[in-house]
């Protein structure tokens, strides 16, 4: 279960979105189309506190991912004590709100993570793994691209090597057809 993230495919229509999270500023929401950052009036709108809509020319297409996210402050602190100031309860929720929404936020990225299993094996959540180096070791991971280009080139050793052997096939015809005819 998501506390701060709803992910879904786009069916090409502008349905709202229902956010079922809590947020303190829209500038605190983020919104991706299949990995792609929008802006907030240039690409989506919020009809209601609790709802995105997608602004004309901008509807993601059938298929398209649509991932709306809370990323709440994390690199400020939204309130500072001051020694001797009066404390009141919006600072308090403030800053309780503050560490409750980055404690969710980060729990849906943990969840959205790559994972090992009772097993000891890692478990992709059937997702794709993308931005992996080409391999150096012999237990190491291959990308798609490595993979296809190391299946080339044995489909191409093994073109020439039975072009070879066609060759020395025919010449083995040859040289038994000379001697033969050198017996003779």
């Amino acid at each position: 279960m998501a506390f701060a993230l709803v992910r879904s495919t786009a069916d090409g229509n502008n349905t709202p979105i229902t956010l079922g999270f809590s947020y303190r500023d829209t500038g605190d929401i983020v919104v991706k189309v299949d990995g792609v950052t929008k802006t907030l009036t240039t690409h989506y709108t919020f009809p209601t506190s609790n709802t995105i809509t997608f602004t004309a020319g901008n509807i993601p297409t059938n298929g398209q991912v649509v991932e709306v996210r809370r990323a709440t402050n994390h690199s400020a602190r939204l309130v500072d004590y001051v020694a001797g100031a009066t404390l009141t309860e919006t600072d308090l929720d403030t800053d309780s709100e503050q560490a409750f929404f980055m404690a969710q936020e980060s729990l849906d990225v943990a969840n959205d993570s790559i994972t090992l299993n009772a097993s000891d094996v890692y478990e992709g959540n059937s997702k794709r793994i993308i931005n992996i180096a080409d391999p150096t070791g012999a237990q190491d991971v291959s990308t798609k691209a490595y993979t296809d280009a190391q299946v080339s080139g044995v489909s191409t050793n093994a073109s020439a090597a039975a072009t070879s052997a066609t060759s020395a096939a025919t010449s083995a015809t040859s040289a038994s057809t000379s001697a033969t005819s050198a017996s003779s």
